[in-house]
């Protein structure tokens, strides 16, 4: 999680509250002379209060929750504030927003929902006009009725909604829920925050402005501030206020990592390295191996060299082993299943009774040990092809497991973390599934027998088929 706040000279009208239930920002505004005689103080007391009413509040409702908080911090001195928040209700995230402040989601698909009330900037936009039509402007006199206008329409059917004055209607408050499995980052900002994109242009949308926070807040509120400065009068980018003051909370959850595909097959010889009918198989390794590194989308191999008996990971020193790592499944078949390793595939049965093979997904950068590629074939020996451990030509949801930490690891399933687990055995999945529980659980005993902590794999569970 990030959070910035900076006030515009001394303003500070917006508040802020960050709890491990809820997010909430708030922009408090002073009214016009012809409306209010709140003071900067009186604002930033409502800001306050607003952030606190909305966060100490029970219901998980979001109308509920605005609503209850509205009647605990009502004025009469023109004092308004708009407000935006999320929180989590079981499963699923929720977000709210009241007037110009911002709730914005991002999904795992790639698409961003921004939660905020359209009426208010329509409003402005009409007096931002008014301010600019004679000369150029800015001339904030010439608009100073027309915004009394609008800000008398705060909190009336046709109007926009804000807390303070009295009247908060159900349909002021703009809201939405996400399955929180989905959700990959989440902005709650002021307007003055939201302006880098709806009035800077400095984003060609949601999504933009979501990954530049992303890599950095400080960086978005430093890109808004050099374009206020540089366009004091408003000439480049018409406004109300020349600057603003900025809140904004980033909460993001890990993506998922890339991934290439591991794959591990072995077969059993019919005669012992050495034997004058094993010796054609034995003379075309090298060059099968060079044809494979030299292949499209290939990124490792183990360098176990079947001719060694000594190196052999199993008892059966028949079994011949190779384990590989490649972009695609599209690359691996094309090397598998066309030219020279077709041809030598071909004549297997020259030199081998029975053959196995596994596949999986794995992060990439990441290289499997002889020992997570048993346990892979053994899982998939025991349960079947799963997304776990599958073969070629099958099609499951896209699963990996990655380190998570030195003594943790979580797993990833079509791109959602569904599960975690410690070293330790404590395992947490969030699905019905059992499979899932079984494939983290035997990933955690991978690490240990890295680790020298349980013992290795020396046999088949049951023989290549």
């Amino acid at each position: 999680m990030a959070s910035i706040a900076e006030p515009t000279q001394g303003k500070n009208h917006d508040a802020a509250v960050v709890r491990d239930d809820c997010v909430v920002v708030v922009d408090g505004a002073t009214p016009l002379e012809s409306i209010g005689t709140a003071d900067a103080a009186s604002v930033r007391a409502l800001s306050h209060a607003v952030a606190a009413a909305i966060a100490d509040c029970d219901s998980l409702d979001p109308v509920t929750r605005f609503l209850e908080a509205a009647t605990k911090v009502q004025t009469d001195d023109g004092a308004s504030a708009v407000a935006a928040a999320v929180w989590r209700d079981g499963d699923q995230l929720i977000g709210a927003a009241v007037g110009d402040c911002v709730v914005a989601v991002q999904t795992v698909d790639g698409t961003v929902r921004a939660l905020f009330d359209h009426v208010l900037g329509a409003l402005d936009a009409t007096a931002v006009e008014k301010m600019y039509e004679r000369d150029g402007g800015p001339h904030r006199d010439d608009a100073s009725d027309l915004l009394a206008t609008n800000r008398r329409l705060l909190n009336t059917a046709e109007g926009y909604g804000a807390f303070g004055p009295p009247g908060l209607q159900p349909h002021h408050v703009q809201r939405a829920s996400w399955p929180a499995r989905d959700v990959v980052a989440v902005l709650v900002c002021s307007d003055g925050f939201w302006r880098a994109l709806d009035t800077y242009a400095l984003f060609d949308d949601e999504r933009e402005l979501l990954q530049h926070a992303t890599n950095g807040l400080a960086e978005v509120v430093a890109a808004i501030r050099r374009v206020e400065a540089a366009d004091h009068d408003g000439r480049l980018h018409p406004r109300i206020s020349t600057a603003d003051d900025v809140t904004a909370v980033l909460l993001t959850q890990p993506t998922p990592p890339p991934l290439h595909l591991a794959q591990y097959n072995i077969a059993r010889l019919n005669h012992p390295v050495g034997h004058p009918a094993t010796q054609g198989f034995v003379d075309l390794i090298d060059e099968t191996n060079a044809r494979a590194q030299a292949s499209p989308g290939f990124v490792w191999r183990h360098g176990i060299d079947t001719r060694d008996t000594d190196d052999a990971p199993y008892d059966d020193k028949f079994i011949t082993v190779n384990a590989s790592i490649w972009e695609t499944v599209e690359h691996l078949r094309d090397f598998a299943y066309k030219g020279f390793h077709r041809d030598v595939f071909r004549r297997r049965k020259e030199w081998m009774n029975d053959s196995a093979a596994v596949m999986w997904w794995t992060p990439a950068g990441t290289t499997p040990t002889l020992q997570a590629c048993m346990a892979r074939l053994a899982f998939h020996d025991r349960y079947g092809s799963s997304p776990y451990a599958f073969q070629t030509g099958q099609q499951y949801p896209v699963m990996a497991i990655e380190a998570e930490g030195d003594n943790s690891l979580r797993m990833w399933l079509d791109g959602r973390i569904v599960g975690h687990a410690s070293l330790d055995g404590h395992c947490e999945i969030d699905d019905s599934t059992p499979l899932l529980r079984e494939a983290l659980l035997d990933a955690v005993e991978v690490v240990l027998r890295d680790r020298g902590l349980i013992p290795p794999i020396t046999q088949r569970t049951t023989a290549p088929t």
